[in-house]
């Protein structure tokens, strides 16, 4: 799979750069593969803990409504809390 890049400059600093430049040498990768890894982790973080939010929120309605949540409805919370899809 071709991945579109875009070259940037950025500061970044010195800790962070020894990490990263530690990392990509132990692992065989350079700095920006790391950085975009790292970047990319973050992302996916993000999004999980939306869906965590996004079922949570969910779940208050369905407790707060005054009906309790179906079987399913628990089941398909989990797998949200879970970070599954």
């Amino acid at each position: 799979m071709a991945v579109t890049v875009r070259r940037v400059t950025i500061a970044i600093g010195k800790e962070e750069f020894a990490w990263a430049s530690k990392r990509a040498k132990r692992e065989g990768l350079s700095v920006s593969a790391v950085l975009t890894r790292a970047t990319r982790d973050a992302l996916e973080a993000e999004a999980k803990r939306e869906r965590q939010r996004k079922a949570w929120d969910e779940l208050q309605h369905w407790l707060l409504d005054g009906k309790p949540p179906t079987a399913a409805e628990l089941e398909a919370a989990q797998r949200e809390l879970d970070g599954e899809k």
